[in-house]
């Protein structure tokens, strides 16, 4: 789902035209950087200097830099939740809180598309890049199901949370999920798959729901987790 773009220049024209950078990696012996840095710091781009050897795998003249520029075209959350307010509709969220694992992303994915979520709501910085691992394990849904990327996750919950949209938490410290009544606008926070979501933004949710355990399993995979919920939230919608 990535596309290489290579050298100074290229880079710096693509900065300024605003296209959707994933990231850019940065040799660490390589100078004459700073307006690239600039550009990038402008557009909120994430940087990454790696080793020099880094470079050596790729057949051009990178100059010492390159970009992974994504195919998938991201959208604003904000411009879709006017658009469904305006057709009477109740907005779905999935709000992916630093899912570093492509797989599991890409199952999120795949099930948040089935079940209709209107947008999955992804971080720009320490989350899995929506690339051809994430495209093969959602099994395409990638193509369909609109993604937003927002700087912030936690000013973007506060913010959902003005326009009337309830952010439930799925956390092993919470209520039985299916206790829940998630009729209406709905926003459902899934996390990493070693911290879960983080404090900060667990505090900021209007519930906190769990899934019961039978047996002495601590907690299920994120994937796993996240459907079983989007699926109660899609069926009390329905």
């Amino acid at each position: 789902m990535d596309e290489l773009i290579y050298g100074k220049n290229p880079i710096k024209e693509a900065l300024k035209s605003g296209r959707n950078l994933g990231e850019i990696l940065i040799s660490k012996n390589s100078g004459g950087m700073k307006e690239i840095l600039d550009l990038a710091k402008k557009n909120s781009v994430v940087v990454k200097f790696v080793d020099p050897k880094k470079f050596q795998k790729y057949s051009y003249n990178t100059q010492g830099v390159v970009a992974r520029c994504s195919l998938v075209k991201y959208v604003d959350v904000f411009a879709v939740l006017d658009n469904l307010k305006k057709e009477e509709k109740k907005p779905f969220f999935l709000i992916c809180d630093h899912i570093e694992d492509p797989h599991n992303l890409g199952a999120l994915l795949r099930t948040a598309y089935a079940v209709g979520v209107d947008v999955a709501i992804l971080p720009k910085r320490r989350s899995a890049t929506v690339n051809s691992t994430v495209l093969k394990a959602s099994a395409g849904a990638v193509n369909f199901l609109k993604i937003a990327v927002v700087s912030n996750i936690v000013e973007t919950v506060k913010k959902l949370q003005k326009e009337g949209v309830f952010i439930y938490c799925a956390d092993a410290g919470g209520k039985n999920f299916y206790e829940f009544d998630f009729k209406g606008a709905v926003g459902l926070v899934v996390g990493s798959e070693g911290n879960g979501v983080s404090s900060l933004l667990k505090q900021k949710c209007d519930g906190i729901c769990k899934i019961p355990m039978k047996n002495k399993i601590d907690s299920l995979n994120v994937s796993v987790a996240g459907g079983i919920i989007m699926y109660e939230i899609s069926k009390q919608n329905s």
